[in-house]
């Protein structure tokens, strides 16, 4: 507020030296990353294409943003073409994230020419969703993705992020089949057609993985953003249920506490504690014995009848790329 009522001239110099920082954070990036990385670095990392990925949800600033990206050896995103852009989509939640862009001249914010990315891979290129609608002072030389849209946005917004690491693609490739995601060490698909649960766990099984357990909160994050329609924050929407590999035991089992775990994961990981993944307002459905099988839907599990028919996922441990 203190800044609006500086003389223009005045707000002008700080953002160009805001935006001499930016171009330094970018220089620093290229010294502190290196040559690309043999592996995504662990925990929440999605390995796509040539380049590993990481949602971080809590939001901050643009620069901190940068800050804790370079922790990681990495920056944030930089999009090169329209799969990555929808990528970046669909780990943000097709929601406001900070991306690796920003204007290098606040007199030329309208011209698209004059963005670079913090990665250092040059201007936007021959692709760029940039939506100009929002430029409307200098004060926002800084971009954000909204779905699949590039806004420009003020210096002391506060967003989500997500984060790229060039990969080593020969160390990483062969790791998962082919189509299939990297994720925490596990490899994911959901095939693009539907099944009831008996005809799921055998595609599964065929294909040497079995249906999906979610163990972790990161698992859980990554599975949801799997449960996309089709390939785009546009027109996707969630699909309405995805079978898991979780399945009802009958009889139900007490466990130390002396809860009843009535649930199994079909992989052999263990009994779901009825905590994570949260199950659905009016879930499980105790009532009826005839429902014993259960999937995913934004998030949270219900109990479904087992001749059902929906998508699915199947999980199976990523190879460690020696073979």
């Amino acid at each position: 507020r203190s800044n609006q009522r500086l003389p223009l001239a005045t707000q002008q110099m700080q953002h160009r030296q805001l935006l001499a920082a930016c171009l330094a954070a970018a220089t620093a990036a290229l010294l502190l990353t290196g040559a690309a990385s043999a592996q995504c670095p662990g925990h929440g990392w999605t390995h796509r294409a040539h380049s590993c990925y990481k949602w971080f949800s809590e939001p901050n600033y643009w620069f901190q943003a940068e800050q804790t990206c370079l922790s990681h050896r990495a920056q944030l995103a930089s999009i090169q073409i329209e799969q990555e852009n929808r990528l970046v989509g669909r780990l943000s939640h097709c929601r406001d994230a900070w991306i690796g862009l920003f204007g290098t001249d606040l007199d030329r914010l309208a011209d698209p020419t004059s963005y670079r990315w913090t990665d250092g891979v040059g201007g936007v290129g021959s692709f760029e969703r940039h939506n100009f609608s929002q430029l409307d002072s200098v004060h926002k030389p800084l971009i954000r993705s909204d779905g699949e849209w590039w806004l420009n946005s003020l210096y002391h917004e506060r967003h989500p992020f997500v984060c790229k690491l060039s990969a080593n693609s020969s160390s990483l490739s062969g790791r998962c089949p082919s189509g299939w995601w990297l994720h925490d060490e596990q490899c994911y698909v959901m095939p693009q057609f539907e099944a009831n649960f008996n005809e799921a766990n055998f595609y599964c099984q065929r294909n040497s993985s079995q249906l999906a357990s979610v163990l972790t909160q990161s698992e859980l994050d990554f599975v949801n953003k799997l449960s996309f329609g089709i390939d785009s924050c546009e027109s996707a929407e969630l699909l309405d249920s995805v079978w898991l590999g979780l399945i009802k035991m009958n009889p139900c089992f007490p466990d130390s506490a002396g809860r009843e775990l009535c649930y199994q994961w079909t992989d052999f990981s263990g009994k779901h504690d009825n905590k994570l993944p949260a199950w659905e307002t009016g879930h499980p459905d105790s009532a009826d014995w005839t429902v014993n099988c259960v999937t995913l839907s934004a998030g949270r599990l219900r109990s479904d009848r087992c001749h059902s028919r929906h998508r699915f996922v199947c999980k199976t441990e990523a190879s460690d790329g020696t073979s």
